[in-house]
């Protein structure tokens, strides 16, 4: 038995119980069941053997929750994701979060500016392997030009 989850309008008090707040919340996002259906089999193949409880999680918790609250659409929620990834080295995970950005409608533009932008922040060795997940992608077929660097900012 997994544990009950603290969720949107639910408060855990001083003494560690979860308590549900009568709190009207936006109706989630629509789900495709299709497609969750098979994220769900991949995850239970992938941990199913080791962690029964983590593809619980992910797919209750995760895909089936978080992922459906409207106060972010899936394509910002998606753009988080890809950016922690690569932020954290998170390499393994990126190809699948890359393909599920595009399906959320973020653009090979996009993709390539948070790459570009992330290697000032999380350093070169993580946007290195990055940008090879990026250009394994089939729907990503070339990164856009550089841009010089403005006179302006040049000593």
């Amino acid at each position: 038995m997994v544990p009950k989850m603290p969720t949107r309008g639910s408060r855990i008090d001083w003494n560690g119980n979860l308590n549900d707040v009568v709190n009207p919340q936006p109706a989630p996002l629509p789900l495709d069941e299709a497609a969750e259906g098979q994220r769900a089999k991949n995850v239970r193949d992938q941990f199913g053997f080791v962690a029964a409880g983590l593809v619980e999680y992910t797919t209750e918790y995760l895909f089936r929750d978080l992922w459906l609250h409207p106060d972010l659409a899936p394509r910002d929620r998606s753009l988080v994701t890809v950016a922690t990834l690569i932020a954290s080295g998170g390499v393994a995970p990126i190809t699948y979060h890359l393909n599920r950005a595009m399906d959320n409608e973020l653009t090979q533009e996009q993709a390539a500016e948070v790459i570009i932008h992330l290697a000032f922040y999380a350093g070169w060795p993580h946007d290195g392997a990055n940008v090879r997940s990026l250009r394994s992608q089939d729907r990503i077929v070339a990164a856009p030009e550089c841009r010089p660097v403005p006179a302006s900012s040049r000593s």
